[in-house]
């Protein structure tokens, strides 16, 4: 290439733990920069993305409408194809309900994380469910091995809150991925 100067930096493979570009069509994912902001009056400032997964992406937000302690969040913005009525998701009210009487039942899932908040996102590839998760921490591998004395009996303890996490939520007939 004459006339342009190169940086010496080069890509051999397709990056590795990206979406495909395929998914940012009509029914796909919303297209997000940073700095954008969604939610109530802009509430939720986009910084950046923890993730993705095979029907939405996570993003790190700042909650700018607490302005007296900085506040951060997980922003999940599902596919529009995915964004119905039905998403299990949506049933949050009555997945609380039925929580707190599996609880005073003596049932055991402390671990279910339910949503802060929840909204829709019009954009150029159809209408996106979006739900608003406190961030809950760093991978358990990026923690568990580096800080536990005793990883293996930490990993078990995880294992059984996972169990019965997972058990609650078959209880009321959802399971991870949908339905």
């Amino acid at each position: 290439m004459t006339g342009v100067e190169s940086n010496g930096l080069h890509l051999d493979l397709v990056p590795f733990g990206l979406e495909h570009i395929y998914d940012y069509e009509p029914g796909g994912h919303h297209p997000i920069h940073l700095g954008d902001v969604y939610g109530d009056n802009g509430r939720y400032r986009v910084i950046h993305k923890l993730g993705h997964g095979g029907f939405a992406n996570v993003w790190l937000c700042r909650d700018i409408g607490k302005i007296e302690v900085t506040r951060y969040v997980a922003l999940k913005i599902l596919m529009a194809e995915t964004s119905t009525d039905e998403c299990p998701e949506l049933r949050v009210n009555e997945l609380k309900v039925a929580h707190g009487q599996h609880l005073a039942e003596g049932g055991s899932a402390e671990s279910i994380c339910f949503p802060l908040d929840y909204f829709k996102i019009c954009g150029p590839n159809g209408d996106h469910t979006s739900f608003v998760y406190p961030v809950l921490g760093p991978n358990v591998s990026l923690g568990l091995f580096g800080v536990s004395t005793d990883p293996d009996s930490d990993l078990r303890k995880l294992s059984l809150e996972v169990t019965k996490a997972v058990k609650f939520l078959h209880s009321q007939g959802i399971c991870h991925g949908g339905k």
